[in-house]
């Protein structure tokens, strides 16, 4: 309780198919309510996700770079 939970999602699809009317059929915002949901049961506060999109196809140099973006997505303040 008063903490916060951040989730980080890896997807194998490109963001174009995480959204109303995409290949996948739902946004990963809507694919992860249960889990905001869940935040609000217990007393956290839901912080946006990291999101690395399209894993199936990333490259050692792709997964370099979202590693170092998320290491400062998680350092950055929330507010």
């Amino acid at each position: 309780h008063g903490k916060e939970l951040m989730l980080a999602v890896s997807t194998g699809s490109e963001a174009e198919k995480y959204q109303a009317g995409g290949a996948n059929h739902y946004s990963i915002s809507e694919l992860l309510k249960p889990f905001q949901a869940t935040s609000n049961l217990i007393g956290t506060k839901y912080l946006p996700p990291y999101v690395f999109y399209g894993v199936n196809y990333a490259t050692a140099e792709d997964i370099s770079l979202s590693a170092k973006r998320l290491a400062e997505y998680i350092q950055q303040p929330f507010a």
